[in-house]
């Protein structure tokens, strides 16, 4: 009997963490402050916080999801470099879900699998490898240089600083993946960019508005089901942006294979022999996580 017991999995215990009650989870600990200032400190200040008394590995239970939260620039480090096999994951909350594909697919997965882990290979040795990213560079610099040229003839704020900025790193991203750029609106020729890029990035900005919404994240919290009649805007600015990205990507298919010196992000990803969907979503991750990180 004593064998049978010692031979069952043990459930895992849980790291300390603040006071969790029913459909609210540790709320009462974590405070409102990510919905206005002005009920409290942000999130990740009350997080750390609570990370002084509870430990720099806590428990928080947001709403019904229970998260592990780390606190300490070398538990970090042990967990996604040392053992990043281990915790490759990612927690998926309902509205990121509705984004990401309810992590099926690219990076975005609840759990490791065979699938991320050869996404992972394609990313490591082709799509992120060193000479890639070197040879992007200088687009990177001259992107930064258009920047700083738009917010000169931009002196009177027409544009949000955050909303060029947003700009820049969005055509960053665009180089990368797809070879183009959407112009700022005080360049020369600015009416002649390509209406599909302009689009996919007006519809990136407005899923991130709604992924950012306070609103959204009390509902996350809550536990509101990814079909909820709440979450209508966001499933409809997805779809919106599925049918773009998706076009953009057959478009792409259907022209000649262009030398090696000369492929982007998509070329190597349409060539690696990965599934469609971790084709499809490996661009929203980049685009979505990518663009705000």
């Amino acid at each position: 009997q004593c064998h049978q017991r010692a031979s069952q999995p043990q459930p895992m215990k849980a790291p300390p963490g603040p006071v969790a009650f029913p459909l609210v989870g540790s709320l009462p600990a974590v405070g409102l402050g990510q919905i206005t200032h002005r009920l409290g400190p942000p999130l990740h200040r009350q997080l750390a916080q609570l990370a002084e008394v509870h430990g720099g590995v806590m428990s928080v239970q947001m709403g019904r999801e229970p998260w592990v939260v780390l606190s300490q620039p070398e538990l970090v480090h042990e967990a996604f470099v040392l053992k990043g096999s281990d915790f490759s994951g990612r927690p998926m909350v309902p509205s990121m879900s509705i984004s990401s594909g309810s992590g099926r697919a690219g990076f975005a997965r609840r759990a490791p699998d065979q699938r991320l882990l050869a996404l992972r290979r394609v990313a490591f040795s082709q799509l992120f490898g060193e000479d890639r990213v070197e040879a992007a560079r200088s687009q990177f610099v001259e992107e930064a240089a258009l920047l700083a040229e738009h917010l000169l003839a931009d002196a009177d704020g027409a544009v949000p600083m955050r909303t060029s900025i947003r700009r820049c790193v969005a055509n960053m991203v665009l180089r990368y993946a797809f070879s183009t750029r959407v112009p700022h609106i005080t360049e020369r020729g600015a009416a002649l960019q390509s209406a599909a890029h302009a689009e996919l990035l007006a519809l990136t900005d407005a899923i991130w508005s709604e992924l950012t919404d306070p609103m959204t994240f009390v509902i996350d919290l809550l536990g509101v089901p990814a079909d909820s009649q709440a979450r209508a805007g966001l499933r409809r600015l997805v779809r919106k942006r599925d049918t773009v990205l998706k076009k953009l990507i057959a478009e792409r298919r259907s022209r000649p294979r262009r030398p090696a010196l000369e492929q982007d992000m998509l070329d190597v990803l349409l060539s690696s022999g990965l599934p469609e969907a971790d084709i499809y979503y490996t661009l929203v991750d980049l685009f979505v996580a990518g663009v705000n990180t």
